[in-house]
Order: C-alpha cells, then structure tokens, then sequence
C-alpha cells in the first residue's frame, strides 16, 4: 500500500505536493520529506561532521515547514 502510494506521488513535482499539501492531503507532505530528507541530512552532516545532530536539524527543519507551509503565498 504504501509502495503505491509512493510510486503515485513520485510523478508529482513539489509545487504539486505543497498545492496538494495545502489542500489537506498528507502524503503528500511526507512524499516531500522523502524525497529530501537524506540528501539534506547528507549536506548538514559535510557541514557539521556530527549526523545525529545533522538528523535533528533537518527533523526541526521539516517540523517548521510543516507548520508554516499553510501559511506560505503561492509565489513564495
């Protein structure tokens, strides 16, 4: 089930998942979170040297997007 719904997601681009995020759709948040979350832990971990640390920023980073992300403008 979940597969599917990955696969289903996949075509879309991120403005589409925000679009549908906005409208209340959660997957289509967490399609957005993994489709980025290792490759920007990758980034804090080059910068920073500490993963579990790098985890916990990126975590926090998504944790905000998540709560702002309604409030965001379309042309934000």
């Amino acid at each position: 089930n979940k597969l599917f719904v990955i696969k289903l997601y996949a075509q879309y681009t991120d403005t589409a998942l925000i679009a549908l995020f906005k409208q209340g759709d959660e997957k289509a948040f967490d399609t957005i979170y993994e489709r980025h979350f290792i490759r920007l832990v990758n980034l804090a971990h080059k910068k920073t040297g500490q993963l579990e640390a790098s985890q916990e920023l990126v975590q926090d980073i998504f944790i905000s997007l998540y709560r702002q992300l309604p409030f965001l403008q379309e042309d934000t």
